[in-house]
């Protein structure tokens, strides 16, 4: 079964040192591109832009003849707070799924209150170490958000084992690990994803970017979609990708129609798990966050 795909919206308002030169008129044509394409699953979050991500989704989608209860819209929050102030950008008086962003100093409590709102349908964690998603199995968590990507396989086997014992739902985000499996960064950007793990390994990262050359020239594609229709693969519930252009996600979609054979799937699992196997043992995160699972529990 496929999964749903979800439309992510990080790159409309950018943070975190990333996206920050976003053109607006670019965000607006991605997003209506989406609409038209079907795409009724929307991924956001208040630090994506200060809101700016979250207040442009909501207004575009009021421009359509949509049904609400048709849409899935994922928000994120912190702290557990500013619900009303999402749903206002958001131009809608329940979110589909309320994320906790990441870990946090007294998070179960967060998460209960998180669950106590009644303008939330489901509750889910982000970038939620499985040691400490462990700790929160008396909540009624309904979704995981983790990388899904060549670049990151750091307990996905053993989260996806543990997700489906309990019924939680699986979402992938980022399948081209920020635009790094695109082909185009076998040197490290001018920006902060140039700390990266990968580019400490430069031998093995090419090797894994290579191939994805070489299968994309097999199949008359792009590295791009070679490596979603890997993350598509995973047996996840949803993939979210994220776009800057209307181009862009026109190309990433056609990785829906793209079938790699087994014996690709085998290349690519080999090239990822070696460029894994150096994936810091501190690290919890593809951005190279290390929780403090302490003050988290």
């Amino acid at each position: 079964m496929k999964p749903e795909i979800a439309l992510g919206t990080w790159e409309f308002g950018g943070g975190f040192g990333f996206w920050e030169n976003q053109n607006r008129s670019d965000s607006l044509k991605t997003l209506h591109f989406a609409i038209r394409r079907g795409i009724t699953s929307f991924d956001t979050a208040p630090t994506y832009g200060s809101g700016k991500s979250e207040q442009m989704l909501g207004q575009q989608l009021k421009r359509f003849p949509l049904q609400r209860e048709k849409l899935c819209i994922a928000s994120k929050t912190t702290n557990g707070k500013h619900l009303e102030q999402s749903l206002s950008r958001l131009c809608t008086s329940y979110l589909d799924v309320w994320y906790l962003h990441y870990p946090a100093k007294e998070q179960h409590e967060i998460l209960e209150r998180m669950a106590g709102r009644k303008e939330v349908k489901a509750v889910g964690v982000s970038n939620m170490p499985l040691a400490l998603l462990q700790t929160l199995k008396d909540l009624p968590l309904r979704w995981v958000q983790v990388p899904c990507n060549l670049l990151w396989n750091k307990e996905t086997e053993a989260l996806k084992q543990y997700c489906g014992k309990h019924e939680i739902r699986i979402s992938g985000y980022s399948p081209l690990a920020f635009g790094l499996l695109s082909g185009t960064h076998d040197d490290p950007p001018g920006d902060g994803r140039r700390n990266l793990y990968c580019y400490r390994h430069p031998e093995e990262f090419r090797a894994l970017t290579a191939l994805l050359r070489d299968i994309a020239k097999i199949h008359g594609t792009s590295p791009s979609q070679i490596a979603i229709a890997w993350s598509l693969r995973q047996g996840f519930d949803q993939i979210i990708l994220g776009a800057r252009t209307k181009t862009q996600l026109a190309e990433d979609l056609c990785a829906l129609n793209l079938t790699l054979s087994p014996h690709e799937m085998e290349l690519l699992e080999k090239a990822s798990q070696a460029i894994c196997s150096f994936i810091p043992e501190g690290q919890d995160n593809l951005f190279g966050h290390r929780w403090n699972h302490e003050n988290a529990l």
